[in-house]
């Protein structure tokens, strides 16, 4: 069993006019206006369980929900 939630501490705006990025940037890290959401995949009830130990039909199940398609 899994569950998506929207994240509670979303980095990004939803609107899709974002405000200018800070100006730190460089050649090599650069920044760009963006904007969307942050959801977090809970993939198994058990908390200590780790993703290769999920039998391998539950993990196509996450692959489809985190799908946007």
């Amino acid at each position: 069993m899994s569950a998506i939630f929207l994240g509670s501490f979303n980095p990004l705006l939803t609107t899709p006019n974002p405000p200018e990025p800070d100006p730190v940037g460089s050649d090599l890290y650069k920044t760009e206006k963006s904007y969307g959401k942050c959801e977090v995949i809970l993939y198994s009830p058990d908390h200590r369980a780790m993703l290769p130990e999920l039998p391998v039909e539950h993990i196509e199940k996450l692959v489809e929900a985190g799908d946007p398609a």
